[in-house]
């Protein structure tokens, strides 16, 4: 138990340090600042912003609100770090932490493919990063010409992701410089660091050493971890700060005070702005912050703690933004109405036993760790109601209940998901934080249960045999990863985008985002389709060297044609020279072709009701004393495709 500081007389040889005489005078001389703080940020970002300025917001100050708040913990971190009261103990221990965390992580980056590998999410995120290290907005382009050397943006959005993992990628190009292939380095050295932290984690939850080295060993063993540490996707960030948080809200119980409070107060903000559902992480940190007043009966003011609502406000505004597409976001299919509803959920329970406890090389799970897990979790769930009175002394079973509750409440919200399927590819990474929770409630259980040293061997040597003889073949194997459709296309429009790095080309495909991220000119295939006219103006210019376009092809059975999809397709005017086609599947190939010509004459007349997808880029007219060239550059902006 903390003892709780009592008032003591001021004499000359002792006097009470400034902050305690401040709390004793008036304990809640706090709560009108950090009170104003929490309204103001609910007001502004809930009730007095429509939604176009919130985007503008987003767009233009999300970066800037993201670098303070990631400032702001890096701060009350270091501050913790020079604290005797919190600094962290080191030893063999924390050597052997290491060690494992950087063995386990290294077994993913040499036997597993790195690449962009769930299509939109991934290459949207990197995108974002671009725009903010470059422009340092909260931007995703979609549509980027060239002109005298620079990049000239004619359409993009505000993307509905949380934008934390984006900013630390922009940071990493402004030391390294921009390369696409840096998400992968951050993604790397993020996993290491993931493991570390939940071994300590777990070392506390289980009060023995060999209990932080079971979860790093449990987790080292999941594929789906691997998958996604060799990925462009911010899933391993948003387990890094999940146990970051825990880590912090499990000293703030034992040694409650201003300093530690901070740190777990600011990580919770970078938390919510990593993944969508983890700004339910808010609530449990926000019971452990008010549980540690209750103990020592007395709040605790502090910069963090009043700085925290207002480095939120992104969160409300962006769910406007959110809002502002919902249909488009959701992905909405097959005439659904709504992305969540209870008749789901069986069909996913069904597709989750499948993805959590079948070996069948597609299957990115762990069999042991998820049955491990669900053994665990309900020692856990018996320790919490037999022993609720000593809960009090167990501030790791309270930190593991609380933020297990919100885990619980994620994973029924995707159970209830139409895309919840977690055998599915895409769908397989909202299995992560259960499987997170899985492994540190072992470690809770197994440093009750395990009183003898040598027991530990075995236990340890268990999942390090699965491993090596099953995680690791099947991470090599990566069936999962290659036979995933939009991976492959992906991978093999990224590397011709690359050959032709230094061509001054222009690149038409589907999802033009992967031409964008490596810095060159790129449209959608439908945007060209719109343009034909400008784009036959621009072949007689010269503008590029050369204009390759991308497009999937299927196999109709019924005409026995190769025919491209509506996304893909070209009308007769597009005068085409095929370089090369790929096929993925047998039914199903894309083809890449150079564009010769656009013979207007072959147009096809457009229906009455035709309105265009893509509205035309509009500059204003010019002056009229203006010159013959600034008139030839204002049509040639202007008729920009």
């Amino acid at each position: 138990m903390i003892s709780i500081p009592q008032p003591f007389p001021a004499t000359a040889d002792r006097q009470p340090p400034p902050e305690v005489h401040q709390r004793l005078v008036n304990p809640w001389v706090g709560a009108i600042p950090t009170g104003l703080s929490i309204i103001t940020a609910l007001v502004v970002g809930f009730v007095l912003v429509p939604p176009k300025p919130a985007l503008d917001f987003v767009q233009h100050a999300g970066y800037y609100v993201i670098a303070l708040g990631c400032v702001a913990w890096v701060i009350a971190v270091a501050r913790m770090l020079k604290s005797a009261r919190h600094v962290p103990t080191r030893g063999r221990a924390d050597l052997a932490l290491i060690g494992a965390s950087l063995a386990a992580a290294l077994l993913w980056q040499v036997n597993m493919p790195h690449g962009f590998k769930v299509l939109l999410d991934e290459l949207v995120v990197s995108a974002t990063a671009m725009s903010m290290h470059f422009d340092r907005e909260i931007f995703v382009p979609l549509k980027i010409h060239v002109v005298d050397g620079h990049s000239v943006v004619l359409d993009g959005i505000v993307d509905k992701r949380p934008s934390f993992f984006a900013f630390l990628l922009s940071l990493l190009h402004g030391l390294t410089g921009y390369r696409t292939a840096n998400v992968f380095v951050l993604n790397a050295a993020i996993s290491a660091v993931l493991l570390y932290l939940a071994g300590r984690f777990g070392r506390r939850l289980g009060g023995q050493d060999c209990a932080g080295l079971l979860v790093v060993v449990l987790l080292g063993g999941l594929p789906l971890l691997g998958l996604n540490a060799t990925s462009g996707n911010f899933e391993a960030l948003n387990l890094l700060m999940i146990c970051a948080c825990m880590l912090a809200a499990h000293r703030f119980l034992a040694r409650p005070d201003a300093i530690i409070q901070d740190v777990l107060v600011l990580g919770a903000v970078l938390l919510a702005q990593t993944r969508y559902e983890s700004v339910l992480f808010v609530a449990p940190v926000g019971a452990v912050v008010l549980w540690g007043w209750w103990k020592l009966r007395r709040p605790i003011w502090s910069w963090g703690l009043f700085a925290a609502p207002l480095l939120l406000i992104l969160v409300p505004l962006q769910s406007k933004v959110f809002a502002m597409n919902a249909n488009g976001y959701w992905q909405l299919t097959n005439g659904l109405e709504k992305p969540f509803m209870l008749k789901f959920f069986t069909e996913n329970l069904g597709h989750a036993i499948l993805a959590l406890f079948v070996l069948d090389g597609r299957q990115m799970g762990s069999p042991m760790l998820s049955l491990a897990g669900v053994v665990c979790t309900v020692f856990v769930f018996v320790f919490l109601l037999r022993r609720p009175r000593q809960l009090a002394s167990c501030p790791g079973a309270l930190v593991l209940a609380g933020f297990g509750l919100v885990v619980a409440a994620n994973f029924g919200l995707v159970l209830c998901y139409h895309w919840g399927q977690l055998d599915d590819f895409v769908a397989m990474r909202l299995a992560l934080p259960l499987m997170l929770f899985f492994a540190l409630a072992a470690a809770f259980a197994c440093g009750r249960w395990i009183r003898r040293a040598e027991i530990w061997i075995p236990v340890l040597a268990l999942p390090v045999a699965w491993t090596l003889l099953a995680g690791v073949p099947m991470a090599a194997n990566s069936m999962s990863t290659e036979s995933f459709l939009s991976y492959q296309e992906t991978k093999w429009q990224r590397r011709f985008v690359r050959e032709k790095r230094d061509e001054h080309a222009l690149f038409a495909m589907a999802s033009p985002i992967v031409a964008l991220n490596e810095r060159k000119a790129g449209l959608s295939t439908e945007a060209l389709a719109e343009r034909a006219g400008q784009m036959a103006w621009h072949l007689e210019q010269r503008s590029y060297q050369d204009v390759y376009v991308f497009q999937r092809l299927s196999f109709d059975a019924t005409s026995e044609q190769w025919v491209a999809d509506e996304r893909n397709r070209l009308g007769p005017e597009f005068m085409l020279e095929t370089i090369e086609e790929r096929r993925f599947k047998p039914a199903f190939k894309m083809r890449l072709s150079r564009l010769l010509a656009v013979d207007l004459n072959r147009q096809l007349p457009r229906p009455s009701d035709w309105q265009a997808k893509f509205p035309q880029f509009l500059l204003p007219s010019p002056e009229n004393d203006v010159g013959p060239e600034e008139r030839y550059t204002h049509e040639y902006l202007s008729m920009l495709p």
